[in-house]
């Protein structure tokens, strides 16, 4: 019985740690998709995030505010330009990367964010992740 025991806690101990491997490189990856060197790529893909974000909003009559990294500003400015949209632009976020839109009349908020996508990609592949560290 306590050889039983034993092997469970055991079990449960490295999946536990297979997990926050799997965390830790999902945050990793996070922080390589926002550094310096990936600059060119990361204004795309604050584009497609605006883009997915407007496409999700697109029943929306209120005014729109958009938040968004400080660093990211200026970015977020330059596209909505570009859109002919008139928003209004918070660089008050906490979070690594993207934006997120909410439609002030609608109370309807759009998250897409590094964390969130990441989030939803780990969501897609856990149980793929969980049979390949056989957790």
């Amino acid at each position: 019985r306590r050889t039983a025991q034993a092997a469970l806690e055991s079990r449960q101990c490295l999946s536990r740690v297979k997990a926050d491997a799997v965390h830790e490189a999902i945050r990793t990856a996070g922080a390589q998709l926002t550094s310096d060197q990936m600059k060119p790529n990361y204004k795309k893909a604050l584009g497609t995030f605006l883009a997915e974000a407007l496409e999700n909003l697109k029943s929306s009559k209120g005014p729109l505010r958009i938040v968004t990294r400080s660093e990211d500003e200026a970015t977020i400015r330059e596209l909505v330009a570009a859109k002919g949209l008139k928003v209004s632009i918070s660089g008050d976020a906490q979070f690594s990367g993207g934006l997120e839109i909410i439609d002030e009349s609608a109370h309807h908020r759009v998250v897409n964010t590094f964390e969130s996508r990441l989030r939803q990609g780990f969501e897609a592949v856990s149980d793929r992740v969980r049979k390949v560290l056989n957790v």
